[in-house]
């Protein structure tokens, strides 16, 4: 017979928090920019702080302001929508915050030091 072993999602979650905090502070090359992989995160970053980003906050912005218009958008979605957005295009600011306090340097995206 089998046993079958039911794991939360808290503890998958704190897994995953506890796999992404040892994959951060055990990586020998935290400046990847010349990898591939590297490479390809930056350009997704360059997209999401680009016009294509900004184009997806303001449509989401539109659409919570026509919901709400219509009574149809709840407290809480407001304000998760909001968080998101705010999160998303504070990162490289609290990503800068964090790379101070480990002596790490600054922003390592070629080109890439200020958000316009």
């Amino acid at each position: 017979m089998q046993t079958v072993i039911a794991y939360s999602p808290a503890r998958i979650g704190l897994a995953l928090a506890l796999g992404l905090v040892l994959t951060v502070l055990l990586t020998s090359s935290a400046y990847a920019v010349n990898s591939p992989i590297g490479f390809v995160l930056c350009e997704v970053i360059l997209i999401v702080y680009g016009n294509f980003g900004r184009a997806l906050a303001t449509i989401g912005v539109i659409t919570l302001g026509v919901g709400a218009m219509l009574g149809k958008v709840s407290w809480g979605l407001a304000i998760t929508l909001m968080v998101g957005i705010s999160l998303v295009f504070g990162a490289v600011g609290i990503t800068s915050i964090f790379l101070n306090i480990t002596g790490a340097g600054g922003w390592i995206c070629g080109g890439f030091g200020g958000i316009p």
